[in-house]
């Protein structure tokens, strides 16, 4: 029960703190990991300010280490026509492993990335606690999960001076898969990083 108080209460305060979306694209919004996330090279069509430009992202996860580690880097259009590019590396633990008392596996995830536009980069950390669950059926595997995260910004160059922040977000997403050797996957996340994303992992494997 207190892995499930601590859940909620870190859902509810990170929805009451969150303030509107920033300009930046954020490298791991959505942040797309999560309890037995799969391993494999993962195609992405994000949308880093929903209803604004689209962005192509690229990710792999090691084979040896699924939902252990893994790498992002995409690019997108922003304001006049100009490109920018994102990327980082994730880590992620286990927590708990769901059982009788507690129905949900529990990991956390943190890493390091960037954002670079208009000769700005935005270096980003995050730290978050993902909750989910996989649903085997007899032609599908469903994953559904969600969870808070705290990210400290630092940005650098391209204005007149840099600048540090701390912003909240929920993630929430699906995975699923029909065959071992793919999975669609989709992700949002809500708060300070407003985000979608839609994509396939090639050769996935739990």
């Amino acid at each position: 029960m207190r892995f499930t108080t601590l859940c909620l209460t870190s859902i509810v305060a990170a929805l009451l703190v969150a303030q509107p979306a920033r300009a930046q694209v954020a490298w791991e919004a959505p942040l797309l990991v999560a309890p037995g996330t799969p391993s494999g090279l993962g195609l992405y069509l994000t949308d880093p300010h929903p209803g604004d430009l689209l962005a192509v992202m690229i990710s792999f996860r090691d084979r040896g280490a699924p939902g252990g580690l893994g790498w992002r880097v995409g690019v997108t259009e922003e304001v006049g026509d100009r490109i920018a590019l994102f990327g980082g590396v994730d880590v992620s633990g286990p927590i708990r492993d769901a059982d009788s008392e507690f129905p949900l596996d529990l990991i956390w995830v943190s890493g390091v990335g960037a954002s670079y536009f208009d000769d700005a980069f935005t270096v980003s950390v995050p730290l978050a606690m993902m909750a989910g669950r996989t649903i085997d059926s007899e032609n599908a595997r469903f994953t559904p999960y969600l969870g808070p995260r705290i990210v400290l910004d630092g940005t650098f160059g391209g204005g007149p001076g840099d600048d540090t922040s701390l912003e909240v977000a929920v993630d929430f997403g699906v995975d699923l898969a029909f065959d071992a050797s793919w999975m669609i996957r989709f992700a949002a996340s809500l708060g300070d990083r407003d985000a979608l994303a839609i994509g396939v992992v090639l050769g996935a494997g739990s």
